[in-house]
């Protein structure tokens, strides 16, 4: 997870990560419902959220306002963006706990303690290896309850590379040359946009999986029950019930 620290992990990226999720978050909010959606509380239940990749609150915020309820602990490896939620959430702050672990190694579980009803992430899981997936979709099994849900809204990538290059070179690049003008009002070529593109995915160092495979290794893990629950291209959320 060495990319993704060095991108994230600063305060240029704390100070433009709004705008700039504004114009790569292609359906992030459709995502976040679907995530959100699929935990099996009620706002009058009392349960345990694990965040995985909290990033600057900006999910957290989600949960927390829905369900009112819920004791959120947020696992981020970045302290830079941890601080930053730390602000933006201290209205909540008796209901949250931050933790700056790198869940890219699985020394993160050290500190955390007791046992959780949802583990949530979007957006972050990509960052780590197909291996480092494995073990960490069996370090989640092993927090949940009996009954637990494990929610990841990711990106993920297709087994047919004329599929990934279709998404990448065309629906996600024209997307955010147009989400470029109407942000920041800058006009560019599309051979411009995905140059920028690829030179941004390579630096973070994203690695997304298959779905199918995921699904697999949730099961792998223990999981008795994976499921894809909502998709749009190569996003999607994927569901393990303990």
């Amino acid at each position: 997870m060495d990319e993704w620290r060095a991108v994230y992990d600063t305060d240029e990226m704390v100070k433009r990560y709004e705008d700039r999720l504004k114009i790569i978050g292609i359906r992030v909010e459709e995502r976040d419902e679907a995530v959100l959606n699929m935990i099996p509380y009620s706002d009058k239940n009392n349960f345990r959220v694990l965040e995985l990749g909290s990033g600057m609150g900006r999910f957290t915020k989600k949960i927390v306002e829905k369900f009112s309820n819920t004791q959120i602990v947020c696992v981020d490896g970045s302290a830079t963006m941890l601080e930053a939620a730390k602000s933006r959430l201290k209205e909540y702050s008796k209901k949250i706990t931050f933790f700056c672990k790198d869940f890219g190694v699985s020394s993160w579980v050290e500190e955390i303690t007791g046992t959780f009803d949802v583990v949530v992430s979007t957006g972050a899981i990509h960052h780590i290896s197909d291996q480092r997936k494995k073990e960490l979709f069996t370090e989640v099994y092993n927090l949940l309850n009996t009954g637990g849900y494990f929610i990841n809204g990711d990106l993920f990538k297709s087994k047919y590379d004329v599929v990934n290059k279709k998404y990448y070179d065309d629906v996600w690049a024209r997307y955010i040359q147009q989400k470029t003008h109407e942000v920041l009002g800058i006009e560019r070529d599309i051979e411009d946009v995905r140059n920028r593109m690829y030179t941004a995915l390579k630096k973070e160092g994203d690695k997304p999986s298959t779905i199918e495979d995921q699904l697999l290794w949730l099961l792998e893990a223990g999981f008795p029950v994976s499921d894809c629950v909502w998709q749009y291209y190569l996003l999607a959320v994927i569901v393990g019930i303990k």
